[in-house]
């Protein structure tokens, strides 16, 4: 047998046990959410994304801390746990090494988006570990990576670069148990988020986050706007916009616990609340369909131009093309229910479309 290949082999079985004892343990508790770790991005000697002046750190933490506030108001029983409640520095292994420590139900990491090319970038995206084989995706998560660099002993703590070709095979045999879960919960906050500040959500997406890998539950990871956009900086800065973004992501949560027990948010929240239009509290309003479920449409997106693709829509059965602003969006389906969605993602995804990212409206 040539040598490269005795090589191949070697590093296949050395990445398959690393894979499987990263797997090993992450049963997950399906009928609980009772513990929740709140980690606000950045913090101390890391300032995270700065423009104008504004520190994603400051922002980062003030939602958290309002957030969790809510939580721990609004639902008796559950408790938070936060990797920091003020301006320090936390290595991201830490942060996750404290929600495994803890043995929380959910992780929910918070950040601020950016990108000084393109001030007209605006919205939310909700991102899930996964491969980052979007340009846009790989530029988010290297520059969250990038703390790393300020971690002394970095070395000790990651197993792989993930913006490297060998931290792209380990990504690709890493299965996350919790996937499943952390993609609904991903759903539920982008939709919250969009229907709450009146912003576009742009999407559930996949990426190699150090601080999503290492977790062994639930994780997700919310770029709440872009500091370089001038209304959803107004937002970042503003306590009305904090209050919304805080509250939008309390409903997502609540909305997550309810599917996961199975019960109706009135269950379990003393005074249910969302954001009215002039951003103070009002009564309850969860539209509900006949079968209980929230009432919600999902689709898939399977890819973005900035010239029209007609042949998509000729090879995908039912593709659509819509156009917003210079690009051209080809969607596929519309679905009542997520797994009908996550269906048809994994079929675009077999069919090659490897971005493809659920929608919801």
């Amino acid at each position: 047998m040539p040598s490269h290949n005795i090589c191949f082999n070697v590093i296949f079985i050395v990445l398959s046990a690393f894979c499987c004892s990263q797997v090993k343990g992450q049963e997950l508790e399906v009928d609980r959410v009772k513990l929740i770790v709140l980690d606000a991005g950045h913090g101390g000697k890391d300032p995270g994304a700065i423009f104008n002046g504004v520190r994603e750190k400051d922002i980062t933490l003030a939602i958290v801390r309002r957030l969790g506030r809510i939580i721990q108001e609004e639902i008796p029983g559950v408790k938070v746990v936060y990797t920091r409640e003020k301006d320090v520095f936390i290595p991201l292994h830490g942060r996750a090494e404290r929600a495994n420590d803890v043995k929380a139900d959910l992780f929910l990491s918070v950040h601020c988006n950016y990108f000084h090319k393109n001030k007209g970038k605006h919205g939310s995206e909700t991102y899930v570990m996964g491969l980052h084989k979007i340009k846009d995706n790989l530029l988010v998560a290297k520059r969250e990576n990038e703390v790393v660099k300020l971690e002394s002993d970095a070395g000790h703590h990651y197993d792989f670069d993930v913006n490297t070709p060998t931290g792209h095979i380990f990504l690709s045999m890493y299965q996350n148990a919790s996937l499943d879960r952390s993609i609904r919960l991903a759903d539920h906050i982008e939709h919250a988020l969009s229907v709450h500040l009146n912003n576009p959500s742009r999407g559930v997406k996949q990426a190699g986050f150090y601080v999503l890998y290492r977790t062994s539950m639930p994780s997700v990871l919310v770029e709440t706007g872009f500091l370089t956009n001038p209304n959803d900086r107004k937002m970042l800065t503003t306590e009305d916009g904090q209050h919304r973004i805080a509250q939008s992501l309390f409903d997502a949560i609540v909305q997550y616990k309810a599917e996961v027990e199975g019960r109706p948010p009135s269950a379990f929240v003393t005074s249910t609340h969302t954001v009215s239009s002039q951003g103070r509290y009002s009564s309850p309003k969860y539209k509900r369909n006949n079968a209980g479920k929230p009432s919600r449409r999902y689709t898939v997106q399977i890819a973005a131009t900035s010239k029209p693709k007609i042949e998509l829509m000729r090879s995908i059965k039912g593709c659509r093309q819509e156009r917003e602003g210079k690009f051209y969006k080809y969607k596929v389906g519309q679905f009542s229910d997520f797994e009908a969605a996550e269906q048809c993602r994994s079929n675009m995804i077999r069919k090659g479309f490897d971005g493809a990212f659920i929608i919801s409206y």
